[in-house]
């Protein structure tokens, strides 16, 4: 809906695809604008930025705090949120990478302006914040594997401007969030509503990570530094690298030796 009253979508939506990005913005952050600041998107904010950057007197109503897609002659940020003591700049990717490009590396020799996508938005949101005599933030939101190489290249490289603090967190962090509101007391019926369509969308587009399966090694986590491998035997159990450790997945799949299976 949202996307779609700020014209990214077509009034046929001809142009509506599973894997558009600024209907999953829409989506997402329209959603949120429903729960109480405190309740929501202040809990997201908090897993990648400090809590000094909050005051008590945020408007728990902040629905008016937030604006999609505002346009500016630089570039077009997906969000921004306008806080007490912050502004916040939110850029948005799906399946697809940056914008704008290119090999620009700032240091003391040299003061080139990049072209980067992340670049620009990042002059962009310190323009728009010193404005208002607030602090300059930049939140970057991909998939994890590709969002992490991009931020890595972007900081190698030090095109964020000067004084706007750059922070990334993946979509399947904020599944994860997500979930776990769910499961708070805080929440009221209709904010549980709320709070569970969005975790189904973000699971139903694939962010909904494997965390853990239940072993008996020692009553140990799994090491992602050790390896298993799967064996198979008369009971069909899973078993690990110690033949005495099972695992016990509580289904009756005829584990191949040999083969790979995910976790979902």
């Amino acid at each position: 809906m949202i996307a779609e009253l700020h014209g990214k979508i077509s009034s046929r939506g001809t142009n509506l695809r599973e894997t558009s990005e600024d209907n999953l913005t829409g989506n997402i952050f329209g959603a949120l604008r429903y729960i109480p600041f405190s309740k929501g998107i202040q809990k997201i904010l908090l897993e990648i930025i400090d809590k000094s950057n909050f005051n008590n007197y945020e408007a728990e109503e902040w629905a008016e705090k937030i604006e999609f897609w505002p346009y500016h002659k630089d570039g077009e940020l997906d969000l921004i949120i306008d806080l007490n003591l912050v502004t916040i700049g939110i850029e948005v990717k799906y399946n697809s990478g940056l914008s704008s490009e290119d090999d620009v590396i700032k240091d003391y020799e040299s003061e080139e302006p990049s072209k980067n996508q992340l670049s620009r938005e990042s002059m962009i949101i310190k323009e728009l914040a010193i404005e208002k005599n607030k602090k300059p933030i930049l939140l970057f939101i991909a998939r994890k594997n590709e969002g992490k190489e991009i931020v890595d290249n972007v900081k190698k490289r030090n095109i964020i401007e000067n004084g706007v603090i750059f922070e990334f967190i993946s979509w399947e962090e904020i599944c994860s969030i997500i979930e776990e509101l769910y499961k708070s007391s805080k929440l009221n019926y209709f904010e549980k509503v709320v709070i569970d369509d969005i975790y189904r969308l973000l699971a139903k587009k694939g962010f909904d990570s494997f965390k853990s399966f239940k072993s008996n090694i020692s009553s140990s986590l799994i090491d992602k530094n050790e390896y298993f491998v799967f064996k198979e035997n008369k009971k069909y159990n899973c078993m690990s690298k110690n033949d005495n450790d099972k695992f016990n997945f509580g289904c009756n799949v005829h584990i191949e030796e040999g083969e790979y299976y995910e976790f979902r």
